[in-house]
């Protein structure tokens, strides 16, 4: 699904480019909320393109960007911007409401 040579925009601190980069993403969000669901509440495609309104949902059980298991069910918004080449997604712009989820947890991420 992803080109070897696939950008995500922006990439999160830490996180190495290409389709490797994305993985560890993933695991965290799937450790942190192990009954993650994600609900697409918009798509839309043009030529080329895909756009995505989606949000995601889970019980707050281990650790992410530091912060402790808070236990909390919680719910955060995201936005997805992909451009298609050949089949494969080439390039991705994402925005997630990162301030939200904290807010629902009670807390930030400690600051470096």
């Amino acid at each position: 699904m992803l080109a070897p040579s696939w950008e995500d925009i922006p990439l999160a601190p830490g996180q190495a480019a290409g389709p490797e980069g994305i993985k560890p993403i993933i695991r965290m969000l799937a450790q942190a909320f192990p009954d993650v669901q994600i609900v697409v509440h918009d798509m839309i495609q043009e030529l080329g393109r895909i756009a995505a309104r989606a949000e995601i949902s889970g019980t707050h059980l281990c650790e992410i960007f530091g912060i402790a298991p808070t236990g909390k069910k919680v719910s955060f918004r995201l936005h997805e911007f992909h451009v298609l080449e050949d089949g494969r997604l080439i390039t991705t712009w994402h925005m997630e409401d990162w301030f939200g989820l904290f807010l629902q947890l009670g807390q930030f991420p400690p600051q470096a």
